[in-house]
């Protein structure tokens, strides 16, 4: 019974605190009013690369919402605007070094705006300009390759334009970029000589004055692995033979060394068939590791059989379901160079010794000094257009675009500032891999560039 009770005195309370509630509900908005916030005061000016900023202090209004800035580069009005926590505000995307007036408002919350303070402001060099007085243009493999400093960061694009069949500029392509030290390449030329156009501007549309240049493209044709007349390998695992492999710590083919997987098939066209690196070798001869899991990074030289120049290489990962759950190489790097040193040239000669000097391991006080005679010609991230990329390593559900572009072999530039060098080995140095597992497949890799003789 005292439970009905109960029931029944929160029925008849209810609609009366709910009446109660209404009827007492406040309006918590600020109140509005027509009456402008005052000035700011003491107003100083450091002029910066395409703008400025202006410092000044604000008034004390207390429903002060900030500080709006108008003015116009040109006929191009601009506006910005700081908000009260701030002292300052900031200008950009003037196109010159002339003066500029900037109206400068205070705002409240009621939208009432001051009466403006006009400042001069004298704009230093815009960054577009910078980045102009720093730009080269290279030959390269197929193309042109450029390379700048943009020393603020801007957000630049760079705009190539060649000559039609009727003389005149075409645009042929763009790229977009806000590093620092910036360089792209441009493929698909001839290897004739011809002009070229190149066009800077930033997000403001500053344009920095043209660039014109007579360039001759780099022919560019296959570096082959596989002799088509003998079908016998070129290319080699370097001191997989002489079992040298094992001082410099050089991941090998598959158990089954004569045969099987191994490393030919990463170069014999057939895109079905994989070359399997196994870790097992290297668990038996350098580490011990009882988890029998990849150890990162892991190495191994290709010896090319002849000194070429590289321009760019493709990679194809094994294809199976899920895509991308072979176990492969998804972060990595190449270096390059012309003489490998024999174990005799490093240290006292001892594995031991030639192990620190091959390897980062720090089982084994690796020191990679290797790498002082060699050089990097490139740094490798597959990266996928819906942004799956392999430093995050999760690939999750690919989009058709994804699963195109892996069909289509991973494309990396080698550092076209190696265009003119020639090498005969490369090294490749896996940072990670798809999957931790203890071995690794590669269906085919395939190098561009110009032999050397």
């Amino acid at each position: 019974m005292k439970k009905y009770l109960n029931l029944l005195m929160i029925l008849f309370i209810a609609p009366l605190f709910l009446f109660w509630s209404c009827d007492e509900a406040k309006d918590f908005n600020d109140p509005k009013d027509d009456v402008p916030p005052g000035k700011v005061t003491n107003i100083r000016v450091k002029n910066v690369s395409g703008g400025a900023w202006i410092y000044y202090n604000l008034p004390t209004d207390n429903d002060l919402l900030g500080v709006k800035a108008l003015m116009s580069f040109g006929e191009e009005p601009r506006e910005a605007f700081s908000s009260k926590f701030n002292d300052s505000i900031l200008i950009e995307g003037a196109p010159g070094t002339e003066e500029y007036i900037v109206n400068l408002h205070t705002v409240d919350k009621s939208g009432n705006m001051s009466t403006p303070e006009l400042v001069t402001i004298k704009p230093l060099t815009p960054p577009v300009d910078y980045v102009r007085q720093t730009l080269k243009i290279n030959n390269t493999f197929g193309g042109v390759f450029l390379n700048w400093d943009n020393e603020y960061g801007e957000d630049i694009a760079i705009t190539i334009y060649i000559v039609n069949e009727e003389g005149e500029w075409e645009w042929y392509d763009a790229y977009h970029s806000n590093t620092k030290v910036g360089k792209c390449i441009f493929r698909g030329l001839e290897a004739i000589e011809q002009p070229v156009r190149v066009e800077i501007r930033d997000k403001w549309m500053n344009f920095a004055e043209t660039m014109e240049a007579i360039v001759e493209p780099l022919y560019e044709e296959e570096i082959i692995g596989m002799n088509p007349v003998s079908n016998q390998p070129i290319w080699k695992l370097f001191g997989l033979e002489d079992r040298t492999c094992l001082y410099r710590g050089d991941i090998q083919d598959s158990r089954n060394l004569n045969g099987g997987n191994n490393f030919p098939k990463a170069f014999d066209g057939i895109y079905t068939n994989n070359w399997w690196m196994c870790e097992e070798s290297r668990i038996g001869n350098y580490i011990p590791d009882p988890d029998n899991q990849m150890m990162y990074p892991f190495y191994f030289i290709i010896d090319m059989g002849r000194n070429a120049s590289y321009s760019r290489f493709t990679y194809w990962i094994r294809d199976r379901g899920p895509l991308m759950s072979a176990p492969s190489p998804d972060v990595f790097e190449l270096w390059a160079t012309n003489h490998v040193k024999a174990p005799s040239e490093v240290g006292d000669g001892s594995q031991a010794d030639n192990l620190k000097y091959w390897t980062s391991w720090p089982e084994v006080g690796g020191t990679d000094e290797w790498k002082k005679d060699w050089v990097k010609i490139a740094d490798c991230v597959i990266r996928f257009p819906s942004g799956l990329n392999g430093i995050d390593g999760a690939y999750g559900s690919m989009t058709a675009e994804d699963q195109a572009f892996f069909r289509a072999g991973f494309d990396f530039e080698i550092d076209p500032e190696y265009a003119f060098q020639s090498f005969r080995y490369i090294r490749w140095v896996t940072q990670k891999c798809t999957t931790p597992q203890n071995m690794v497949q590669v269906a085919e890799l395939k190098f561009y560039g110009q032999y050397a003789d």
